[in-house]
């Protein structure tokens, strides 16, 4: 039965990262990413949720980004004790202008115990710029 949870989650996250717009990774972090007005903007970090850690949107402009929804794909195979996986956190692109988006690592039991953090800057330009 959680074989079939975590792999119902880790389709709709892969369907949901196939809608048009940019992805951004973990490699990624302190430069900036260009969107588009109407993109869907995937985030996708190594997590791993036997550590009790997870991603966590720290900040962002909302006028001009709208968080849609965040999840963890397990690693293969899946469900195997502290093996890691990937957070997938995707965003609805707006409006134009410009937002630094903050994510922090953060423990469960703590949450102001930040682990790590990853931050971008997102250009948002009119659709066909």
């Amino acid at each position: 039965m959680r074989f079939l949870v975590a792999l119902t989650v880790a389709l709709v996250l892969v369907g949901t990262a196939a809608a048009a717009g940019p992805r951004i990774v973990e490699q990624k972090d302190r430069e900036d990413a260009k969107a588009h007005v109407g993109d869907t903007l995937v985030i996708t970090l190594g997590a791993n949720r036997s550590t009790g850690y997870s991603w966590k949107v720290a900040a962002f402009n909302r006028s001009v980004l709208r968080l849609n929804s965040s999840g963890y794909v397990p690693g293969h195979p899946p469900l195997v004790p502290g093996a890691s996986g990937i957070a997938v956190i995707v965003f609805k692109v707006r409006a134009r202008g410009s937002t630094l988006l903050k994510l922090n690592y953060v423990s469960a039991g703590t949450p102001k115990k930040v682990g790590k953090t990853f931050s971008v800057k997102i250009n948002v330009f009119a659709p066909g710029v």
